[in-house]
């Protein structure tokens, strides 16, 4: 049986997929707990248009990263921290210091979209990777203490 999935749903999809299930689980398990609803036509075109415009907001908001990391080719941003007298910084800084800096700075920035495996924990000067939907791009950052 076709179903369209309300829900993600572990080892079967996620929210609005179209899936061919077994009819037993569809009937006893996925409808009645509403992860799902049979895959007539109204609710295929609402699905494939939920997917519509969920993949219109996904091109804007590469764009606008697109456009904020070309902004910031060759930028050179600066970050003051409290810092102890050798340079290590008093609290970390995270991706999300980063983002909030760029997007007050230059341009619109998630901290999702700031590749930092680690917190920086050290006073000096940084280069920091950008990631999103395969474009990438990376921004100087000097961190000094305050």
């Amino acid at each position: 049986m076709k179903v369209v999935l309300l829900q993600d749903v572990a080892r079967i999809g996620r929210r609005h997929d179209i899936k061919e299930v077994p009819d037993g689980l569809a009937r006893n398990l996925l409808i009645p707990r509403k992860q799902a609803l049979p895959a007539i036509p109204d609710n295929i075109a609402k699905a494939k248009q939920i997917i519509g415009r969920r993949f219109a907001r996904k091109e804007e908001a590469y764009d606008a990263f697109r456009k904020t990391a070309e902004s910031l080719q060759g930028a050179h941003l600066t970050l003051h921290a409290p810092a102890n007298q050798t340079g290590t910084l008093f609290r970390g800084v995270h991706a999300e210091d980063i983002a909030k800096l760029v997007s007050k700075e230059i341009g619109q920035l998630e901290a999702s979209q700031v590749s930092l495996e680690t917190p920086i924990r050290q006073a000096g000067q940084y280069t920091i990777p950008l990631e999103a939907d395969g474009y990438s791009g990376s921004v100087t950052l000097t961190i000094m203490p305050a």
